[in-house]
């Protein structure tokens, strides 16, 4: 008897549903910009718009974000004229998107395993939502 063995792969995309709070958003640009990202970007605080409410800076960002009306340029740090990209809620939606593709790992533990993150998924996430993409690191 001859058995014959087939390999054979399935692609599948699964979409899963889950919630991210103000709270994450804000704990996770306030470890990127006071540690995690501060070797490539330069922020001027006086062209953001729409902060939301908070003692607190990351906080004020991450309120703006979820409301909708923050409008944050970043710019390259060694080349200050240089836009890298505009933090919105849009491009929340969308690098935390990418990001859930092509870095799974760490977006799992950013959103998915409660304090499981470090300062270089923090990075990760603040280029992802920045420039949709990482280009540092």
């Amino acid at each position: 008897m001859k058995i014959q063995k087939i390999d054979t792969t399935m692609k599948v995309q699964v979409t899963k549903e889950i919630q991210i709070s103000a709270e994450q958003i804000g704990d996770l640009l306030e470890a990127a910009l006071y540690g995690g990202s501060n070797y490539w970007y330069l922020i001027d605080t006086e062209k953001i718009t729409g902060q939301g409410e908070s003692e607190f800076f990351a906080y004020r960002l991450a309120d703006g974000l979820m409301k909708g009306t923050l409008r944050m340029p970043v710019y390259d740090i060694e080349n200050p004229e240089d836009e890298l990209g505009v933090v919105s809620s849009s491009s929340l939606e969308l690098g935390l998107a990418k990001m859930s593709i092509e870095y799974p790992e760490n977006f799992s533990r950013c959103f998915e395993e409660e304090g499981q993150w470090d300062a270089e998924d923090a990075d990760v996430f603040f280029q992802f939502i920045t420039m949709g993409e990482v280009i540092y690191g």
